[in-house]
């Protein structure tokens, strides 16, 4: 299982993210990035990742695939927290990597990023 903790659904990754998640993963299950405020300190931003790892262990926990990950990209102070928690516990996490299509039309410039492949943190 890939449990996806980010702000881009499953549903809207393209074929090829979704078909090598697939394959290396059997499955993926999306659980909503955190609204992180701003104004939160470390220990607040610390608590939760703590709390979004407690529920994705708990899902983890369910899983009756081989091969299990965290896919987390979003806000940095966050994710190196909760990323930092996982590998404590031997958590596999994961990012996607992308390569980045520019174009240039006038005042116009336009990124498209195509997955590459999942790489561990």
């Amino acid at each position: 299982m890939l449990i996806n903790l980010s702000n881009h659904p499953y549903e809207k990754w393209d074929e090829k993210q979704k078909n090598t998640a697939l394959n290396q993963f059997n499955s993926v299950v999306d659980i909503p990035f955190p609204e992180i405020d701003p104004m939160a300190d470390t220990e607040e931003v610390a608590s939760l990742a703590t709390e979004y790892l407690l529920r994705c262990k708990v899902k983890l926990a369910a899983s009756k695939d081989k091969s299990n990950a965290l896919h987390i990209s979003g806000e940095p102070c966050f994710l190196y927290q909760f990323v930092a928690l996982a590998k404590e516990q031997q958590i596999d996490c994961v990012c996607s990597t992308t390569l980045r299509l520019v174009t240039n039309e006038g005042n116009i410039k336009t990124s498209i990023f195509q997955f590459v492949q999942f790489r561990n943190y």
